[in-house]
């Protein structure tokens, strides 16, 4: 799939604006990745989301659950944020930059193994 704004956005549309952004950008690369992982049914820790729905941790993973109809959990035990940001999922920047350097996407695969009970290999061959 050929991951961009628009798709995203009509992705969040079709399932309804359940959580909130609480960053300004994302990055499509990590996306990607997490949707691959996703479509192979791996196992993710949880989406953290304050007590007013704004994520606190896990865009990426959020937007990678929409797009593959993956059920992730969201752990809403977080106070509300201090500061409250003017973001919307149509502001949300969508970049193509990725923001993983190669050892970190090499440590995040090596996390998703042990998560998982695979090897590296096998989480590599998902994302290649």
């Amino acid at each position: 799939m050929d991951l961009n704004k628009e798709l995203i956005l009509t992705k969040i549309s079709e399932k309804g604006e359940l959580l909130l952004p609480n960053q300004s950008a994302l990055s499509i690369p990590i996306i990607q990745r997490i949707y691959k992982k996703m479509l192979k049914k791996l196992k993710f820790p949880p989406i953290h989301v304050s007590s007013d729905n704004f994520i606190v941790d896990g865009h990426h993973r959020y937007i990678s659950s929409l797009l593959s109809d993956f059920d992730i959990e969201i752990v809403s035990n977080y106070p509300k944020p201090s500061f409250l940001n003017d973001f919307t999922w149509k502001t949300v920047e969508f970049t193509v930059d990725d923001w993983d350097s190669p050892s970190k996407i090499k440590m995040l695969n090596a996390l998703d193994a042990r998560y998982n009970n695979m090897t590296i290999e096998e989480i590599e061959s998902i994302i290649a």
